[in-house]
């Protein structure tokens, strides 16, 4: 299983979500969300990877880390 670690991103950016409410986003926040899952699914499953080349136990982030378990 390939793991995006989504909390630890967002719980540096309370700017990302609505003025008193801590759950939901707002715009800006839910456009970062899309933005760095699809960052982090290219970095897990880079264009051309053969699916058996995929480590099941990794740990992936936007910015392009990855760290295998």
């Amino acid at each position: 299983m390939v793991v995006f670690d989504w909390a630890q991103e967002a719980r540096a950016h309370q700017d990302w979500f609505l003025a008193g409410d801590e759950v939901h986003y707002n715009a800006n926040g839910n456009d970062e969300r899309a933005k760095r899952f699809a960052d982090a699914l290219a970095t897990a499953f880079p264009q051309g990877i053969d699916m058996a080349d995929v480590p099941m136990n990794a740990e992936v982030s936007s910015d392009g880390t990855r760290r295998e378990g």
